[in-house]
């Protein structure tokens, strides 16, 4: 883990790489909050009233706000991982942890993909990520926490 000094009077967000991602990430959540709630809220007066603002936008686009919030979400993310990677060495087995987030991330990005162009390929390739990342979270989880025996004290 990184050595912390407390005595340091410059504990700011451009010596702190990870820092800064948390914070971008957060003002990026925030204002995509933000936008859908104002487009799920607004009267669109042109169109049909039987229709949300979010059918809509999925009739427009072909993908549903949701699953576009999600691949946004996961590009922030990994901009926060590439961003703090130093920070992140100290983690252990590490590789299996960020494998099974980029496996999450090419799940978001075969949901939206798909309805572009190959469907059926981009969905089973979607489903596929999704249990690929869980068995490698779950194996992260086993060998961090599990595998090691409870000692005493």
């Amino acid at each position: 883990m990184p050595q912390w000094n407390p005595t340091d009077d410059c504990d700011t967000s451009y010596r702190h790489p990870w820092l800064l991602g948390g914070i971008v990430l957060f003002c990026v959540l925030a204002v995509i909050t933000l936008s859908t709630a104002i487009l799920l809220t607004q009267n669109n007066s042109g169109e049909d009233f039987e229709y949300t603002q979010a059918q809509l936008l999925e009739e427009k686009l072909g993908v549903a706000h949701d699953e576009l919030i999600m691949l946004i979400v996961s590009l922030v993310v990994v901009i926060q991982i590439v961003a703090s990677f130093k920070f992140l060495q100290w983690l252990p087995q590490r590789l299996l942890l960020l494998c099974s987030f980029g496996l999450v991330t090419l799940s978001a990005f075969c949901t939206v993909a798909e309805s572009i162009l190959f469907p059926e390929v981009l969905n089973y390739i979607e489903h596929l990520s999704f249990m690929a990342a869980s068995i490698l979270l779950a194996v992260w989880c086993w060998c961090v926490f599990g595998s090691k025996k409870q000692e005493v004290s």
